[in-house]
């Protein structure tokens, strides 16, 4: 009966407008997600330089740098962080040699890094259990 089909076509245009609403709202939270990733990986980098006695701020003095602009691609999950060293702290800047520094500097940044690796992995993990 034709009262029926109009029934079914109705129904199923009505599956169709719930089904774009989801589509809407799960790229809302996938842009959501991502900004947040990259909140965590920003936070967790400045929390360990400053547990090893770093001082930090944050777009300054520089902001909106080219690299992180040129490389991160967050859509794709390629995050980009630029992280500015006063040369002072791990250079003899009178003659431009390492000074004695320079070996604690070098330890650090790779402290950050293995952290940074854990919680990027962590973060992936948890993207990839929810795909």
């Amino acid at each position: 009966p034709v009262a029926e089909q109009y029934r079914i076509v109705a129904a199923i245009e009505s599956y169709f407008s719930r089904l774009d609403d989801a589509a809407t709202t799960l790229e809302r939270v996938q842009r959501n997600l991502e900004r947040y990733h990259a909140s965590v990986l920003k936070a967790a980098v400045e929390g360990r330089l400053r547990s090893l006695g770093y001082s930090v701020r944050r777009n300054a003095p520089y902001s909106g740098g080219f690299i992180t602009r040129s490389y991160g691609r967050p859509e794709k999950g390629v995050h980009a962080l630029q992280i500015e060293i006063n040369r002072g702290l791990y250079l003899d800047e009178g003659n431009f040699r390492p000074s004695a520094r320079f070996e604690l500097m070098r330890t650090n940044l790779n402290a950050i890094l293995a952290d940074l690796r854990v919680t990027a992995g962590a973060l992936f993990d948890f993207r990839a259990a929810a795909e």
